[in-house]
C-alpha cells in the first residue's frame, strides 16, 4: 500500500540525519556523511590486542587473523599504524602473532585510560599523521574501542570500525557496541570490504596482494 506523504513527513535519507553528542561537555552536531576509504587519508589503530587480555575475548582467533591482514595491507600501502596497549605491565604486550606484521616505524603506546583519545601521547600521535579517516580494531568493543570512536567523532574525524576485527568478553557486549556505533555515525565495515576500498581497482599494482589476503581463511 502506498502511503501519501505530507510536507512534515518527508523521508530523509539516513546518511543525511544529523546526530548530537557531547565532547568535553560541549554539544556538537555532525552529519553522518562519509567517503570511501582511501590509503592516503587513512590511519589504522590497533587497540589493546594483548597477551593477557585476548584469551578471554569471544572469537579471539578471528580478531588476530583479521588484524594481521589489515596490518599487511597497511604496511604494503604505507598507511600509518598506531598500536595501543592497556597497562602492559599487567596485561602484557601485543600478541606475538601480530608483531612480525607491525611496521617498523609504528608507535606502540601504553595507556591506562579506556579511550585512546584521553591519552596525551596517543592523541598527539593521531594528530601528527593528519589523517581524516581513522580505522579502529581491537578490544574490547564496548569499552576501549567504543569510547575511542566516540571521542574521535567529536573531533570531526571519520571513524570506521572493522566489525570482524573487534571483540568483547561476552558476545552481547559486542553486539550492543555495534548498535551504538551505528546510531552514533561510526561507519561499520569488514576486513574484506576495507581491503577492496583501499584497492579500488583490479588494475592496482598491489591487486594480487589484496586478492591473496581476501582469499585467506583461518
Amino acid at each position: 500500500m502506498k502511503r501519501l506523504q505530507t510536507e512534515s513527513q518527508k523521508i530523509i535519507h539516513p546518511l543525511h540525519i544529523p546526530f548530537h553528542f557531547c565532547y568535553n561537555g560541549v554539544a556538537s552536531s555532525v552529519r553522518t556523511m562519509y567517503q570511501r576509504l582511501c590509503p592516503e587519508t587513512s590511519l589504522l589503530v590497533i587497540i589493546d590486542v594483548q597477551e593477557r587480555l585476548l584469551p578471554a575475548i569471544h572469537q579471539q582467533q578471528q580478531i588476530i587473523f583479521n588484524v594481521r591482514r589489515l596490518l599487511e595491507a597497511a604496511s604494503a600501502l604505507g598507511v600509518p599504524v598506531i598500536v595501543t596497549e592497556q597497562y602492559p605491565q599487567g596485561l602484557g604486550g601485543t600478541v606475538e602473532e601480530l608483531l612480525p606484521f607491525v611496521p617498523a616505524d609504528t608507535a606502540v603506546l601504553s595507556k591506562k585510560s579506556f579511550s585512546i583519545y584521553d591519552n596525551e601521547s596517543i592523541r598527539a600521535e593521531i594528530e601528527k599523521h593528519c589523517r581524516s579517516q581513522v580505522i579502529l580494531c581491537g578490544v574490547e568493543a564496548h569499552v576501549c574501542v567504543q569510547q575511542s570512536a566516540f571521542d574521535l567523532l567529536g573531533t570531526g574525524k571519520e571513524v570506521h570500525v572493522v566489525v570482524d576485527a573487534i571483540g568483547s568478553h561476552f558476545a552481547e557486549n559486542r553486539d550492543t557496541a555495534l548498535r551504538r556505533f551505528e546510531s552514533s555515525g561510526t561507519v561499520l565495515t569488514s576486513t574484506e570490504s576495507l581491503l577492496f576500498e583501499w584497492c579500488r581497482s583490479a588494475e592496482h599494482p598491489q591487486f594480487k596482494m589484496f586478492s591473496r589476503l581476501a582469499k585467506e581463511t583461518q
